[in-house]
């Protein structure tokens, strides 16, 4: 019995832990900081104007999902997938608490709305609209700013890239600063972080062999359940017969003491 019960811990042990290597390797993130102005999200991995999405915010992060190049990361700001200069952002060694600027919202204040545009200018007209906001709409998220066109004089350059959620989908797109106010205040994340040289990044290699190990995790599991129910199968088939052996082997050697005693009583008379 103390037999069976090792076995069943050496593979509960062994099932466990394979689980927690295959979790561990899965949740690993990599991020790197803003630490200045004019830091953008790219759309693509080439610096040029029409591909700036907007500024990130200083002192809050980016999730580094691989380097695309010398000079471009692929990564993500909250929910929008990019691109960032290498020389723009520095990567950190452990994940921060609070990686973004979110829920970051504002205000329409004009009495005929607003227009969610692709870029941010006016110059091409009803081809650009996205979706419309109505006055005094706050449901929408603020993700950062750049500079456009003056759809407005006097009213300047600055345009906001946003998320309006709607009931059926969520708009993501530009609407010009100038129609818009009670932006939140975006506070400094003044979390404390140690830069590293070396981010690490899973090549395709790497996701081939973990999809690997991950298929031999699951065979292992397998084999375990199947070999647990197989162990107290033959355990409760053969228990039966050890103890039929003993009582067998207790009953014949009770016999052959018997016998023993007698023939050594008849001797013991035989000297007498």
């Amino acid at each position: 019995m103390k037999s069976l019960f090792f076995i069943l811990i050496i593979a509960f042990l062994f099932f466990n832990s394979n689980i927690e290597t295959t979790s561990a390797s899965s949740n690993s993130k990599n991020y790197a900081r803003i630490t200045q102005n004019q830091v953008y999200l790219y759309t693509l991995p080439e610096d040029k104007d029409e591909n700036v999405l907007f500024e990130i915010p200083k002192t809050y992060f980016v999730e580094l999902l691989s380097q695309h190049n010398n000079l471009f990361y692929k990564a993500k700001y909250i929910d929008i997938v990019g691109f960032v200069k290498v020389d723009d952002v520095l990567p950190v060694s452990t994940a921060p608490q609070n990686p973004y600027a979110d829920n970051i919202r504002f205000r329409v204040y004009s009495s005929d709305g607003v227009n969610v545009r692709t870029e941010p200018y006016i110059k091409n007209g009803l081809e650009t609209i996205k979706g419309s906001l109505t006055v005094l709409d706050e449901n929408v998220i603020y993700y950062g700013k750049i500079e456009g066109e003056e759809a407005v004089k006097n009213r300047g350059t600055t345009w906001y890239y946003c998320k309006y959620k709607t009931n059926k989908e969520s708009i993501y797109g530009y609407v010009y600063a100038g129609f818009c106010d009670m932006l939140t205040q975006i506070t400094e994340n003044k979390e404390i972080s140690t830069f590293t040289n070396n981010p690490f990044f899973i090549t395709q290699d790497e996701i081939i062999n973990t999809q690997l190990s991950s298929n031999n995790t699951t065979k292992n599991i397998i084999l375990t359940l199947t070999i647990i129910p197989t162990i107290i199968f033959l355990y409760l088939l053969f228990k039966p017969y050890k103890i039929k052996s003993k009582n067998l082997k207790n009953k014949s050697n009770f016999f052959i003491k018997a016998k023993t005693q007698k023939n050594q009583k008849l001797y013991d008379d035989y000297e007498l």
